[in-house]
């Protein structure tokens, strides 16, 4: 490495492992030179370094930063062991896993290092509601059952009450309006959690005309809009007006027959709005006005 020393025995520390040429010179008391070349390895300490990537149940390991490697060895708990510096690996299930690693470098000298992954999922916040009416109360039934990869969960009603016993709870609110942002927080074990916050009168979980028994038209409407039942009779009393905001407000009314109601919705911006059954029926229809 261009260095040189005296004496009989001589300690050298190198700056880096690799193949080094050992020159031996040495000189009697007459004179004579005679020389000696040999070639020796270095190796650096051995340090095993593990760095891993996870996606739910998929980690990436690798021991690239160990530092004088030259040979892997990895045993990895119910997965079987592996040679090569880096691994990707699709765990079976969610849980703890042992890792280790053993690297050894040039020289035979080995380390070793043992780590534990803890897998799980990433969770997925889903809930659909359906809203009824009655005498003035809300009531909003809410169904958080297409969430995956639960634990545990919170639903907060936006009205400071909260649930954590049931995915399908019922809640009465305070008051009419729809303004109200329902949240549903879904948790596993391992610390992973999603969110799902909608206000109650966005357009999700509303039922097409069809699904009431009813027709809707036209749909979108300019001046008139007309509902049809074919199995009941209709009221104007049993629906109420709402704009995405929350805010009731009353549309006119052009006829009303049995099964028949015109309302004009002239007046109207453009725009989506909904119509709220308040007899007791969970029913919500968009409205949408050009």
């Amino acid at each position: 490495d261009g260095s040189s020393g005296q004496g009989i025995n001589l300690n050298h520390t190198y700056s880096q492992g690799g193949n080094y040429t050992v020159q031996l010179i040495s000189t009697d008391t007459c004179g004579n030179i005679d020389t000696l070349s040999q070639n020796i390895v270095v190796c650096d300490i051995p340090q095993a370094v593990i760095n891993y990537n996870l996606n739910g149940l998929q980690v990436h390991l690798n021991a690239l930063s160990s530092v004088g490697a030259s040979q892997f060895f990895w045993q990895v708990d119910s997965m079987g062991t592996f040679s090569t510096d880096s691994l990707s690996l699709n765990f079976p299930s969610r849980g703890t896993y042992s890792v280790l690693l053993v690297i050894t470098n040039a020289c035979g000298d080995q380390d070793s290092l043992l780590i534990n992954l803890v897998l799980c999922e990433q969770p997925k916040a889903l809930y659909s509601r359906s809203i009824s009416i009655f005498n003035n109360i809300l009531i909003v039934n809410f169904d958080g059952t297409p969430s995956t990869n639960v634990d545990s969960f919170i639903w907060k009603f936006g009205d400071g009450n909260t649930n954590t016993t049931s995915l399908t709870p019922s809640h009465v609110y305070p008051s009419v309006n729809l303004s109200y942002v329902a949240t549903l927080i879904v948790m596993t074990d391992c610390g992973r959690s999603d969110t799902l916050s909608f206000p109650l009168g966005a357009i999700i979980g509303v039922e097409e005309p069809k699904e009431l028994g009813l027709s809707l038209y036209p749909n979108p409407a300019e001046d008139r809009l007309v509902i049809e039942s074919k199995e009941k009779e209709l009221s104007p009393q049993d629906l109420t007006w709402y704009d995405l905001s929350g805010k009731q407000f009353e549309v006119p009314l052009i006829s009303a027959e049995k099964q028949r109601l015109e309302f004009d919705v002239s007046q109207l911006a453009s725009g989506e709005y909904l119509l709220v059954f308040k007899d007791g029926q969970s029913g919500v229809l968009k409205v949408m006005v050009r």
